[in-house]
């Protein structure tokens, strides 16, 4: 019974897979548009169209679709974590001794200071 589950398992996870597969080659096979065809049929329209353009113009809207808000990101931040480290550390710290659970507090609290701070910079820059 066992050997039969396991099969079954993996073919199930091989389907999964091979449709997996299929669906992002679908993705990133795309016929190029009429606008990226005429571009690339002439070579001073393929320098022009490499030239710097807003962001906004740079990726084409597809129809019956918006750009999300805000349209940047903010900045990758290490303080999540370091927040993790020190929550791990903390807890570790209930069940072993009082130095891991005093190194985890003050990891935990500079982590969440840092990540506050952050927080405050990014939302007082807009």
């Amino acid at each position: 019974m066992g050997t039969l589950l396991a099969m079954l398992w993996r073919a199930i996870t091989a389907a999964a897979a091979a449709v997996g597969a299929a669906i992002v080659a679908r993705t990133y096979t795309e016929e190029p548009s009429a606008e990226e065809r005429a571009l690339a049929g002439d070579g001073r329209r393929q320098q022009a169209a490499e030239a710097p353009r807003p962001e906004a113009q740079r990726h084409p809207i597809r129809p019956g679709w918006s750009r999300p808000k805000p349209e940047t990101i903010p900045s990758p931040t290490y303080w999540p974590a370091l927040l993790a480290f020190g929550l791990v550390f903390l807890l570790w710290g209930l069940i072993s001794n009082i130095f891991v659970l005093i190194f985890g507090a003050i990891v935990f609290a500079v982590a969440a200071a840092g990540w506050v701070y952050d927080l405050i910079e990014e939302f007082s820059h807009e």
